[in-house]
């Protein structure tokens, strides 16, 4: 990952991400191998100071994954998410 430049290459091709996943995984990779509240996400996806919904952390979550990989980010049960790159 170069933060600097935002961009993600996986397996040396680079992974197009949009703005949203971006800040996601920006976060995620902050936290440094800790969890990042399903909350956290949500607030810092959302429009308008209004968390998105769990179904929009959801899809960004899937399409990060399948993005990255499908152990890029580990679900951590009662915590949250983890970033495993």
């Amino acid at each position: 990952m170069d933060f600097e430049n935002q961009r993600v290459t996986v397996d040396g091709k680079r992974v197009n991400l949009t703005p949203l996943e971006w800040l996601v995984v920006e976060r995620l990779a902050d936290r440094s191998g800790r969890a990042v509240a399903r909350s956290e996400i949500a607030q810092l996806i959302g429009k308008d100071n209004e968390p998105a919904t769990d179904n929009a952390v959801a899809v960004h979550l899937y399409n990060l994954r399948r993005k990255l990989g499908r152990d890029a980010i580990e679900t951590i049960r009662g915590l949250g998410f983890r970033l495993k790159l």
